[in-house]
């Protein structure tokens, strides 16, 4: 399981599943709507770090954007023991390669790449419920490698989210 802009964790571990549920399958992963925890969480980072937190000095994207207490969870199964800090190359928080370039262009001396996810639209926002998903990211080459620097993604924003401003 991979967060996307953690904040924190609780975890409730008893032999019944404390929540009433429809699906079939059990996951013991929960999404917790209009969650008190989260709503304490929210007022002390108001009241103590609101400019200075992690949120882009927007404390209130915990009301808007946070499920789990993180902006984005993606969950996958691997054969392979995961390494601390990598991504599987197909993760959606993992820079998509240069392979994925579709347009180059030269400003001010400097290569520019626009990279582009080539999965289908309806399997991204599919996606974006959970965590963001990358649609373009822009690299510049310079000393002769890339780097990526800016990326536009799609993200599922909850009630009384704000448009976010661009790069």
């Amino acid at each position: 399981m991979t967060f996307e802009a953690f904040d924190s964790l609780r975890v409730c571990r008893g032999e019944y599943v404390p929540y009433e549920y429809e699906d079939e399958e059990y996951s013991g992963v929960f999404l917790v709507e209009n969650s008190a925890w989260l709503q304490e969480r929210h007022a002390y980072e108001a009241k103590h770090c609101r400019r200075s937190c992690e949120f882009g000095g927007d404390v209130d994207e915990m009301l808007t954007d946070f499920k789990l207490f993180a902006r984005g969870v993606w969950f996958e199964a691997s054969r392979r023991r995961f390494v601390l800090g990598a991504r599987p190359k197909a993760h959606p928080l993992a820079e998509l390669p240069e392979s994925r370039t579709t347009q180059r262009f030269t400003v001010a001396g400097i290569t520019c790449q626009v990279r582009t996810d080539p999965r289908p639209l309806e399997e991204l926002v599919k996606g974006a419920r959970y965590c963001s998903q990358p649609l373009f990211h822009f690299a510049l080459e310079l000393e002769g490698r890339p780097r990526v620097s800016r990326s536009v993604v799609l993200r599922e924003r909850g009630p009384g989210a704000r448009p976010e401003p661009w790069g």
